[in-house]
């Protein structure tokens, strides 16, 4: 009997740290730039992916705790109390962290400052990172979409080259007048302002 309920205690465990392993990997993920597409309504199942690694981490890391007092597979439970202390870590770690790490600091940021009755609760922002690489975020009524991908100026334009699917309120080429960037190729009127 000792025997089972040794293996039932292993197959728990393994089943405890997959899980919070995969959880993790989700919730990193989504903080990783270009990663950030999703709808209102997903954001609920982002809520409750986040509740139960919460959960999850903290009862592993009490349970841990508690049985490296009781000496109860001692090396495991200090290896499982940090890989999760660790987990929670980067789980819990700012956003920006991440962007700044992967793109680097932004150097130019443009919002958009124009809204047409088509597209008025839509909100456009670009930021340009020193390396050569971008970071666009368009949200509307419905959808928050990321982008990510490689710009250069040429001849008073910033031209965009998109990694990810593009979003409809963004376009390829921006005319640069002052301190403001005019959508060329937009299927609507798009103007963005330098912060």
């Amino acid at each position: 009997m000792n025997q089972f309920f040794k293996v039932l205690r292993i197959a728990g465990q393994v089943t405890m740290l997959s899980l919070l392993f995969f959880l993790a990997y989700v919730l990193i993920d989504l903080k990783l730039p270009g990663q950030r597409t999703f709808t209102d309504q997903d954001q609920v199942g982002w809520a409750l992916f986040g509740t139960l690694f919460y959960v999850l981490a903290f009862g592993l890391l009490i349970n841990s705790i508690f049985q490296l007092y009781r000496n109860h597979w001692r090396n495991y439970r200090i290896i499982v109390a940090v890989v999760t202390t660790v987990i929670i870590f980067l789980v819990i770690s700012p956003r920006e962290k991440y962007v700044n790490l992967l793109l680097g600091k932004p150097d130019l940021t443009y919002t958009r400052v124009d809204k047409n009755e088509n597209y008025l609760t839509a909100s456009v922002s670009i930021k340009l990172f020193e390396n050569g690489k971008f970071l666009s975020e368009t949200y509307d009524a419905h959808l928050n979409n990321e982008n990510i991908g490689n710009y250069i100026f040429e001849n008073g334009t910033l031209k965009l080259d998109f990694e990810n699917e593009q979003s409809e309120y963004m376009g390829t080429e921006y005319k640069i007048i002052n301190d403001t960037l005019q959508c060329m190729d937009c299927s609507e009127k798009v103007k963005l302002i330098k912060n």
